[in-house]
């Protein structure tokens, strides 16, 4: 499979990735189709995301497998991050959309998407209207 046949998406997440403090908020909204669902929400870093409450178990992992790595090359690797080694997006208000209806309905949710999963996107978020 083409890691990068995504790229114009891959940099826009990257770029958001590596200045988490601008985008802590959030950046643009995206509406994506993946596998014939419809997923709408805010991009937000993966430092944010993994920082949000219901992470709390995954941060924990993450925080545990960074605490097993050697200093050096734990820096050197993220001095290294790049392009092709984002294969995730993070969104804040995520919903997946069945027909009109968005779940869950707050919109209160955090979810992390592979990009290689991702069929097509479009920036904005999707809202229907009641």
């Amino acid at each position: 499979e083409n890691k990068m046949r995504s790229t114009l998406l891959r940099a826009l997440v990257f770029a958001i990735s590596k200045d988490p403090e601008t985008y802590k908020d959030g950046a643009d909204g995206i509406t994506l189709s993946v596998g014939g669902t419809l997923i709408s929400g805010i991009l937000v870093p993966h430092k944010t995301f993994i920082e949000q409450p219901q992470c709390k178990t995954l941060k924990h992992f993450s925080d545990l497998f960074d605490a097993s790595r050697d200093p050096e090359e734990a820096a050197k690797r993220e001095e290294e991050f790049g392009l092709e080694d984002t294969n995730f997006l993070h969104l804040k208000n995520a919903c997946y959309y069945v027909g009109d209806k968005p779940i869950p309905a707050n919109g209160h949710n955090y979810m992390s998407v592979h990009i290689n999963s991702i069929d097509a996107y479009n920036m904005g978020e999707l809202r229907v209207e009641k």
